[in-house]
């Protein structure tokens, strides 16, 4: 499968005639237990929000936050189609630390600063 957490992603056809692309997507939220908010993700950037059955996805990869390669049925835009288009996902367990210690380090500095900006008496004025 190929990392497209930097570029739109690799076009590939399955055996059944279906053209398809692998992108980067993180599981946003699991609502009632049986859907997955999943958003896929290009260059950086959210392009798509998929609704999934939890079930699709790789038994690890089933909580927010995390991060997976997902090869999506496409169509003649390129573009991911449905709900229905998740061929595969694979779970990225390095890929999703990472991002959650990018998330705590940022929520950290920012707490850091409030409170630095708290203890500055001329942040009462």
């Amino acid at each position: 499968m190929t990392d497209s957490s930097t570029s739109g992603g690799s076009e590939s056809e399955t055996e059944s005639g279906v053209q398809s692309r692998t992108y980067t997507a993180t599981v946003d939220r699991i609502v009632d237990g049986q859907t997955a908010v999943v958003l896929v993700e290009a260059d950086g950037e959210t392009v798509s929000q998929l609704d999934v059955d939890v079930a699709t996805l790789p038994e690890a990869g089933q909580h927010d936050g995390a991060v997976l390669s997902v090869v999506v049925a496409i169509d003649d835009e390129g573009c991911p189609t449905d709900s229905d288009t998740v061929l595969e996902a694979t779970y990225r367990p390095e890929e999703t630390r990472s991002r959650r210690r990018s998330a705590q380090d940022r929520l950290d500095s920012l707490s850091t600063r409030l409170a630095d900006r708290d203890d500055d008496p001329r942040s009462l004025e």
